[in-house]
């Protein structure tokens, strides 16, 4: 190469990290970058690099984006960067890929080649029909809340038979029996609905000769709109990075809120979300209850394809969401109704379980929510709220159906005490003969995938002192003794390791409080950003580090806490307490 990099042609307006992106080659590459920050020109850019630099041939390059709008621009862009015939370039929606591979495959799939793609219409007629056929009632069973179930099962690459896990309940049992009748009429038509163009592509590249013939193929992928796949273009992109690992994704933390979502703004009026524009003033929450005027720096707008979720509050509120968007919401006592949970426990060593409790336990002598009551009991390290139910018999019922379907134990992790010695859950031994029996994890995962949970966000994190659990907590406006909120982190610990390790990151440590052995890391900073880097400085000397955030948003609650954790959306639950709009708290009655 003549040209130096800095005046290469291709390198021209970038700044540095978005250099360092463009001339990445092997390996895997993850960028992070919000609306109108360059995304697509370094998407394009780097394409046009591998062809022109690094010789690779433009049809072992494949780009995939959300929108045909999307890919017709970033394909036009890529063609005025380098010249290259339009049949070379790989440059599509998900959608498009996946017609293009089945119009050549397709004799492996229920369909054959020369299948139709129906349309809404003639999927709501096809549905229609299959109600009709199964006499279910439309008001009970609207065609579009069923075909929205069958949607949510094919993205998450359930066929009927594997989806029977999920249908717990009378009304998801028959939804199931209509999946099964329209998988059957879309077959009889040699057709396909947008979310089998995925389905089948999915299933057809767990043959190995398939996927060895297209992952070989592609030596370079690239997604945009990361953040935005589903679980079947999830698995779509591992099948064809397995081979080179060659795999560049673009994503945007920031979630969104669906057109039509209610803002309030400074001045006290309300305005939907899509006619915010760039200098208005909204409310905003600056911490503590104190809620002020804030200036809107930039707006952005994609289209989005998957399934939403919906709140509904005990005020009459409703919001509508992406499954990722963040939320503050947690159980509080005084504050959230009696539910009882069912519940997944994990602990290190030991495994996964699932159990049952309520927000309100009998005979303590200071409440506490039942689930934080049962790690401190069993030394877990983390647990997730399944389901919830407002009579004890539903959750029992429910946690052994599930331990069943999910091969998941039920047994304490460690042995109840009492005076009875002969019981199972009185015997260590036999425990942890059960649990090392059991390959609990894989179901566990499997039930949080179903459930719409994360691993990284649990529902509780018990705290920790010593080397075994590392917790550092985030506290977004977690200080407000200013008119600007501050930022807190802190990190405490009682071993001599944990605090060298701070000090050689020149972070200053103290003793936790007089007298005791334990030492103490805390902070404070205007900038959130500023604070994420020192998480990201801790998460490299400590591998296994717990970030558990939450944001100080609300006016003092019963009991004192004006804290809630963040959360997606998906993982919320009913009785879990959210901030309203004056500072004060409002409850989730169903999701």
């Amino acid at each position: 190469m003549t040209t130096s990099a800095q005046d290469h042609p291709l390198l021209h307006n970038l700044n540095a990290p978005q250099r360092e992106a463009v001339q990445h080659v092997n390996g895997p590459l993850l960028i992070l970058a919000g609306a109108g920050s360059g995304k697509t020109t370094v998407i394009t850019r780097r394409i046009a690099w591998l062809i022109e630099e690094e010789g690779v041939h433009p049809a072992s390059i494949l780009a995939m984006t959300f929108t045909n709008k999307a890919a017709e621009e970033m394909r036009e862009r890529v063609q005025k960067l380098v010249s290259v015939p339009t049949e070379q370039l790989w440059v599509s929606t998900f959608h498009s890929f996946c017609t293009r591979v089945l119009r050549r495959e397709g004799d492996r799939t229920p369909v054959g080649r020369d299948f139709v793609i129906f349309d809404p219409s003639d999927q709501k007629a096809l549905i229609k029909q299959v109600l009709t056929e199964l006499k279910l009632p439309e008001k009970q069973f609207h065609p579009k809340k069923v075909l929205e179930l069958i949607s949510d099962w094919k993205n998450r690459c359930l066929l009927p038979e594997e989806a029977k896990e999920e249908a717990l309940d009378p009304w998801t049992r028959k939804a199931l029996d209509a999946y099964t009748l329209y998988q059957t009429g879309l077959k009889n038509h040699r057709a396909c609905d947008f979310d089998d163009l995925l389905l089948h592509m999915e299933r057809l590249f767990r043959e190995p000769a398939i996927q060895s013939v297209y992952s070989d193929r592609f030596k370079y992928l690239l997604v945009d709109e990361y953040q935005d796949t589903n679980r079947a273009q999830y698995l779509l992109v591992q099948h064809l990075a397995k081979q080179h690992h060659n795999l560049c994704v673009v994503g945007d933390e920031d979630q969104c809120l669906v057109a039509g979502s209610v803002i309030q703004m400074a001045d006290g009026t309300e305005r939907s979300i899509e006619t915010i524009r760039r200098g208005d003033q909204v409310l905003s929450n600056f911490g503590s209850g104190d809620f002020r005027g804030a200036k809107v720096l930039c707006v952005g707008r994609r289209e989005r394809q998957g399934v939403g979720v919906r709140l509904h509050t005990a005020a009459g509120r409703e919001l509508v969401s992406t499954s990722e968007h963040f939320h503050f919401a947690g159980y509080r006592l005084g504050l959230s109704p009696q539910h009882h949970f069912v519940y997944l426990m994990h602990k290190r060593g030991m495994g996964w379980r699932l159990g049952t409790t309520q927000v309100y336990t009998r005979g303590q002598a200071k409440a506490i929510v039942g689930f934080r009551q049962r790690c401190l009991q069993e030394h877990a390290d983390a647990l997730w709220v399944i389901a919830t139910f407002s009579q004890e018999s539903e959750a029992r019922a429910a946690e052994a159906i599930l331990s069943l379907q999910y091969q998941i134990p039920t047994l304490p992790f460690v042995p109840r005490k009492g005076g009875s010695t002969k019981g199972l859950v009185h015997d260590a031994e036999a425990i942890r003969r059960v649990f090392s029996a059991v390959d609990s994890e894989a179901g566990a995962l499997r039930l949080m995938e179903h459930s719409g949970l994360y691993l990284e966000y649990p529902h509780h994190q018990p705290q920790s002192r010593n080397a075994t659990r590392r917790n550092v907590w985030v506290s977004l406006c977690g200080d407000h003794r200013g008119a600007s909120p501050m930022h807190r982190i802190s990190m405490v610990g009682n071993d001599a390791e944990g605090r060298r390790v701070l000090e050689n990151l020149d972070l200053s440590v103290r003793q936790a409080r007089a007298g005791s052995a334990s030492w103490r890391f805390e902070t404070c900073r205007k900038d959130y950003e500023a604070i994420l880097k020192i998480v990201s400085r801790l998460q490299e000397v400590f591998p296994d580090l717990n970030v558990v955030r939450s944001a100080r948003l609300g006016t003092k609650a019963e009991g004192g806490a004006n804290s809630l954790p963040f959360l997606p959306a998906s993982s919320l639950r009913p009785g879990m307490a959210l901030f309203d709009s004056s500072g004060g708290y409002d409850t989730v009655v169903e999701v």
